[in-house]
């Protein structure tokens, strides 16, 4: 287990502003805020609370990076709230990470170890993904919600409540490309009345859509990159089977969707 044993003492505080262009801030802070939809690297390895609200971006680029507090806020569809890290990096807490609803921890999949001291790992499960080990050995790690959630890395800690619906669990040490989890073809991962079916998934070409629902508005899909990018979209009405993700790499991806004010997330796997 390794420890933050940094000193905050005598460092200022920043904020990055609402809707920052992108931007890189050199040096280290106590106490750090990324407003609504601003774009940060932090290059220091030394921070106090660092707190990132709703669409923000931050990018740790140090190997290791010392924080006494870190806290996600909630995202939106499309436009989630996401840490990133340009290498390898060991991610000390002296006391507690919170990641809210529609989150991304490290989308490109470095070699990523969150090592977690006095208080508790907490995420709420709605559209979250966190692609990092997580060495919580005293405290908890906890997944709350009723949303779909993707925890990839390696778990150790006093306990794990994964008592939330919808939680996927894959062991991954981050040394590789994220393994891929078979999911039977009619496999529905359902937060609404709505069902929809996925088949083929996993696929080499393309997958096939069909939602099911009692409901007669028009049915509107995006396609998702991990990362929270929109790669395609599409319309149309229930029952109607909907071809998408041609030409697609291989990797994971997310279909939305939606109907007037319910919807549904499918996670789809493409391999070769």
């Amino acid at each position: 287990m390794q420890y933050n044993t940094t000193s905050t003492t005598g460092l200022g505080n920043i904020t990055i502003p609402k809707m920052a262009l992108p931007s890189i801030v050199v040096g280290n802070y106590k106490d750090v805020k990324v407003k609504k939809n601003a774009v940060v690297t932090l290059t220091g390895n030394i921070f106090g609370k660092v707190e990132i609200d709703e669409g923000a971006q931050v990018t740790f680029s140090s190997p290791v990076v010392n924080l006494k507090e870190l806290e996600m806020e909630k995202g939106k569809a499309g436009s989630p709230t996401k840490v990133l890290f340009n290498a390898n990096c060991n991610v000390l807490v002296k006391k507690k990470v919170k990641v809210e609803e529609n989150c991304i921890v490290n989308p490109t999949s470095k070699n990523v170890v969150f090592y977690v001291e006095e208080e508790n790992f907490e995420v709420k499960a709605k559209n979250t993904f966190i692609t990092a080990s997580i060495y919580i050995p005293t405290e908890d790690l906890k997944v709350e919600g009723y949303g779909p959630c993707f925890m990839t890395g390696r778990f150790i800690a006093k306990y794990i409540d994964g008592h939330a619906g919808h939680v996927t669990w894959n062991s991954y040490d981050c040394a590789s490309p994220p393994p891929t989890t078979p999911i039977i073809p009619t496999q529905t991962e359902n937060i609404t009345k709505m069902e929809v079916l996925a088949f083929p998934n996993p696929t080499n070409d393309f997958f096939n859509l069909q939602l099911k629902t009692d409901g007669s508005d028009q049915v509107s899909i995006r396609l998702l990159a991990i990362s929270g990018k929109v790669i395609q979209k599409l319309t149309g009405t229930p029952g109607q089977i909907f071809r998408i993700g041609d030409g697609l790499l291989p990797g994971i991806y997310i279909a939305e969707l939606s109907q007037g004010k319910e919807k549904v997330m499918v996670k789809l796997v493409k391999q070769k």
